[in-house]
C-alpha cells in the first residue's frame, strides 16, 4: 500500500472524530456548570471549565474512534469510504487513539475533582457499552442518551454542585432526547405509532423550559421547537425524505437544549454562545459527517 500523505491522514482523524458535533459537547459542559452553580461568584473557575471541556472532548472522541473500530466489518461493506475500512488510518492505531482519549479524559476530570472519577468512569464504561453493543441491543438508545447526560452529572459533580434537583431534570430531558432522535433514526421504516411516539419526548426540553423562561429567554424554548419541527419534516415528509439530514440537525439541536438550560439559569450571554455553537456545529456538518 503505498504511504499516505500527512494531510490525508490528519483528514482521517477528523473524520473519525466526527469533529463537526464536537461543539455539542463544550455546550454541555457550560449547561452542566451552569447546573452545579459554577458560572459565576469565587465558585467561577475558568481553568476548571477548560480542563472538564479538555476532558469531556476526549471521551467524546475516543467513543466516536471506537464506534469505528468496533464497526469496520459493516463499514467495510456498507461505508467503504471511511477512514478504517480505506486504510488512511489502521485498526491498530486507531485503539490507541481510543485508550489514549479515555486515559487523558479520566486524569483531566481526576485533576479537576478527584470524586469526579466516579461518574467520569461510569461515562466511559456506557460509552464503550454502547460501542460495542449497538447493533441489534433495543436499548441502545437509552445508552447513547446516557452517555451525554452523565456528561452533564460528571462536570456537576467535578464543580462541586450540590442540588441536584435540577441537575435530574435536566439529565432527563437530555436523555429523552437523546434516546429519541436515535431510535426515530433506527426506526424510520415502521408504519405505527412506534414510529411517531418518539417526537413527544423530543419537544418536552421545549415544554419545560419554555414554563421556566422569562422574557426574550423564551425566545430559546421557541427557536429550539422551531428547531426540531424542521429536523423532523426531512425525517416524515412524504417525497425525498432526508432521515440522516434530520438526524444530524437534531444532533445539532443538542447544543440548543444546552441554550435553553443556561437560559434557565439566568446565564444570557452564554445562552447565546450556546446558540452560535449550535450555528457552528451546523456549519462543520456541512464538511465533516455528523453520524
Amino acid at each position: 500500500m503505498a504511504p499516505r500523505s500527512l494531510l490525508s491522514v490528519l483528514w482521517g482523524h477528523v473524520r473519525l472524530a466526527r469533529l463537526s458535533n464536537l461543539p455539542t459537547v463544550i455546550t454541555n459542559v457550560a449547561a452542566g456548570a451552569a447546573l452545579a452553580d459554577a458560572l459565576s461568584g469565587e465558585a467561577f473557575s475558568p481553568l476548571a471549565l477548560l480542563v472538564l471541556s479538555l476532558a469531556m472532548a476526549m471521551f467524546y472522541t475516543g467513543g466516536m474512534y471506537l464506534n469505528d473500530y468496533v464497526d469496520y466489518g459493516v463499514d467495510c461493506r456498507e461505508r467503504p469510504e471511511r477512514p478504517l475500512p480505506t486504510g488512511v488510518i489502521s485498526r491498530k492505531t486507531a485503539l490507541r487513539f481510543v485508550i489514549g482519549y479515555f486515559v487523558v479524559g479520566l486524569l483531566l476530570v481526576a485533576y479537576a475533582r478527584l470524586w469526579a472519577l466516579v461518574p467520569g468512569a461510569v461515562l466511559v464504561a456506557v460509552i464503550i457499552l454502547y460501542d460495542c453493543w449497538h447493533k441489534n441491543n433495543p436499548w441502545s438508545h437509552w445508552t447513547m442518551a446516557l452517555a451525554r447526560s452523565l456528561v452533564y452529572v460528571t462536570v456537576f459533580v467535578a464543580l462541586g454542585g450540590t442540588d441536584i434537583t435540577y441537575l435530574l431534570i435536566a439529565a432527563i430531558l437530555m436523555l429523552l432526547y437523546v434516546a429519541s432522535l436515535t431510535y426515530i433514526a433506527r426506526s424510520e421504516t415502521g408504519t405505527d405509532f412506534r414510529r411517531y411516539w418518539p417526537i413527544l419526548l423530543l419537544l418536552l426540553p421545549a415544554a419545560y423550559f419554555g414554563w421556566q423562561a422569562r422574557g426574550l429567554f423564551l425566545l430559546v424554548p421557541l427557536a429550539f421547537a422551531m428547531w426540531c419541527g424542521w429536523s423532523l419534516w426531512f425525517v416524515y415528509r412524504g417525497k425525498n425524505k432526508s432521515i440522516g439530514g434530520g438526524i444530524v440537525r437534531l444532533i445539532a439541536g443538542i447544543a440548543l437544549l444546552d441554550a435553553m438550560v443556561l437560559a434557565t439559569g439566568g446565564f444570557g450571554f452564554l445562552a447565546a454562545a450556546a446558540v452560535c455553537m449550535f450555528m457552528l456545529t451546523r456549519s462543520l456538518q456541512g464538511f465533516v459527517a455528523g453520524s
